[in-house]
């Protein structure tokens, strides 16, 4: 029997890099100026049902 690869993997961008992009992209999102990238990108502000605590999600 031959080895199949999944259709899909899943990968993640490494953390250094989301923790020096998701700052810039959080605040050109809330300006004015960002006009076409909010149809690309959303910034997601949500509090934790248990603990309360507040998170920011980029998507």
């Amino acid at each position: 029997m031959t080895d199949v690869s999944p259709a899909v993997t899943i990968s993640h961008p490494p953390q250094a890099l989301l923790r020096a992009v998701n700052p810039v992209l959080r605040f050109a999102l809330r300006t004015p100026l960002a006009g076409p990238l909010r149809r690309q990108f959303m910034v997601l502000n949500f509090t934790g049902r248990k603990t309360g605590r507040k998170f920011f999600r980029r998507r």
